[in-house]
């Protein structure tokens, strides 16, 4: 007997994506080009700065007696290299080995074209910032030093024990006069000025709370809430649960048809047989067409194959046969909304789970009982609470006046105890992120 192929064939119409891997037939050839034949790449490193983009001056120095001429090409075997920058108007950078000699660092280049592997040693530097007007005020008062402070140097530097201590007590006891004062506060309101523009610099492009929160809130698995929203129907409106394309398409005559004529209606969803007459009655057509949209919903979810790491959307033909009384537009509505190329993983599958959940509470009027859809989707109850938490709802158990408003059945303590009421409120409490516990 043939075993028939169900693997889906590639379109034709579509080119081959291309490898991220470069293939090739050819031998690598690796180059070590002379040391004297061409410049040499530089790896600098800046521990704890945020550089910004400046033009450094580069200066040379021979480390070996070999390289007396100043004229050969600096190389890191050969030659010290220093980088220096005074174009901020407060610091300056200066970059220099400060890495031992028995490291050498190299760079590799890969042509394509030639498959050649080209590697030049290069020069490890590390880039370090300092104030300027410090480095200026150090530099004028060694200029300005006099004979008797250079003779107070060398007494603390070579002097006996007791020239030592006699000049020791003489700085102790010396009383700092305010020229001097206001010198020692005209530096510290420079390194404070110079502190403060650079962290301004660096802190100019980081975003703002409000935008930082709203980038959250986008990559969350969740509709977009109004965060703004002044009356609690608009933190979650229609127009963002049900696309106007679907609206359009959604039919709910047969069901009013069905409703006025006192016929039962066969529904697959808990949650739809148990409000459908009460809405329909209501005349809230845009409530009604929001059932169905949940159906819908329903449906797709309850159609889709298990896979791995989450699930797929079966062939059309099958997807077709397990959703009879749907339309191929709604369907193909509902599969490119939520389906990333016909798979779902997690983040896809607690999308839809949300956004069932929000329509959900805008058919209740934002409160609502979350057993039926609990049971439509086939979770457990700490997970159905879960799915509402992140919208920003208010999950607990029901109160007498709940169980009666929401017809719960009464009696029975222990059926009770399963259910949950989701309420939506101003303003949306959202679960905050915990840190995960750290290892021992």
């Amino acid at each position: 007997m043939a075993v028939k192929d169900n693997k889906r064939k590639r379109d034709e119409g579509h080119e081959a994506r291309r490898s991220k891997k470069t293939e090739s037939s050819a031998p690598i050839k690796v180059h070590f080009p002379a040391l004297k034949d061409e410049l040499h790449p530089i790896v600098a490193s800046s521990p704890g700065l945020n550089i910004p983009s400046t033009t450094f001056k580069t200066y040379s120095k021979p480390t070996m007696t070999t390289c007396s001429n100043h004229s050969d090409t600096p190389t890191p075997s050969s030659h010290s290299l220093l980088l220096h920058s005074s174009a901020h108007a407060r610091l300056d950078y200066t970059a220099q080995q400060e890495a031992s000699g028995t490291r050498s660092d190299y760079i590799a280049v890969y042509d394509e074209a030639t498959s050649t592997l080209q590697v030049l040693p290069a020069h490890p530097l590390t880039l370090r910032t300092s104030l300027r007007s410090e480095t200026q005020d150090v530099a004028a008062q060694n200029a300005a030093r006099t004979f008797a402070r250079q003779r107070e140097e060398l007494g603390m530097a070579f002097g006996t024990k007791k020239a030592r201590k006699a000049l020791n007590a003489r700085y102790e006891n010396a009383i700092t006069t305010g020229a001097d004062r206001d010198k020692v506060a005209g530096k510290l309101d420079a390194v404070e000025a110079a502190v403060m523009a650079s962290v301004d610099e660096a802190s100019a492009a980081m975003p703002e709370r409000q935008e930082l929160q709203d980038s959250i809130l986008a990559s969350k698995p969740i509709p977009r809430p109004n965060l703004h929203a002044q009356k609690i129907e608009d933190a979650y409106p229609l127009s963002v649960l049900v696309p106007s394309g679907e609206m359009r398409a959604l039919a709910v005559k047969d069901w009013q048809d069905a409703v006025e004529a006192n016929e039962d209606v066969k529904t697959s969803s808990r949650f739809v047989a148990n409000r459908l007459r009460s809405i329909v009655k209501s005349e809230d057509v845009a409530k009604l067409k929001a059932l169905r949209y949940l159906l819908l919903l329903l449906d797709f979810y309850n159609s889709l194959q298990p896979s791995r790491g989450g699930k797929k959307v079966p062939i059309k033909d099958k997807l077709k046969a397990k959703m009879p009384e749907w339309s191929d537009a709604l369907i193909d509505a509902a599969r490119r909304r939520f389906a990333d190329n016909n798979e779902l993983n997690k983040w896809h599958l607690d999308n839809i789970t949300t956004h069932m959940a929000a329509v959900s509470l805008y058919i209740d009027n934002w409160r609502t009982d979350t057993f039926d859809l609990r049971e439509d989707l086939r979770l457990e109850n700490k997970q159905m609470s879960q799915y509402f938490l992140e919208l920003g709802c208010r999950v607990a158990a029901p109160t007498e006046r709940e169980q009666t408003e929401l017809k719960m059945p009464s009696g029975s303590k222990a059926i009770v105890a399963t259910r949950r009421v989701a309420k939506l409120k101003l303003p949306l409490e959202f679960p905050k992120t915990r840190n995960p516990p750290r290892r021992r």
